[in-house]
């Protein structure tokens, strides 16, 4: 009995060996991780009409209806009541006044 006891007291320091770690290897990832992520969202240089994807990790040029003045990670909405139809622009400049025409049907 004596020795079964003995045992289990000793199977104590692998568990604690293996909890400790554990738990540097998740503060070392974590760190890393962080670390990471901070370099993976500085956008590199895109040039005007374009924007850093971060999923991608890649310049795209800007969809129709937006406009990217460089440098940006997201493409910014033309403002409210003008867009654009053309891609890659660079300024809100480019967006123009909406004009809503209006079709009627005679009989």
């Amino acid at each position: 009995m004596r020795s079964h006891l003995q045992l289990q007291d000793r199977s104590y320091l692998p568990v604690a060996l293996i909890f400790t770690a554990s738990f540097l290897l998740l503060l070392l990832t974590s760190s890393y991780s962080k670390n990471n992520n901070a370099l993976a969202q500085t956008p590199p240089p895109c040039v005007a009409g374009s924007f850093f994807d971060t999923t991608l990790q890649t310049c795209l040029g800007c969809q129709a209806g937006y406009y990217c003045e460089g440098n940006v990670t997201a493409p910014a909405p033309c403002p409210a009541g003008t867009s654009n139809s053309k891609i890659s622009q660079n300024s809100s400049s480019a967006c123009t006044v909406i004009t809503h025409v209006m079709f009627v049907q005679t009989c």
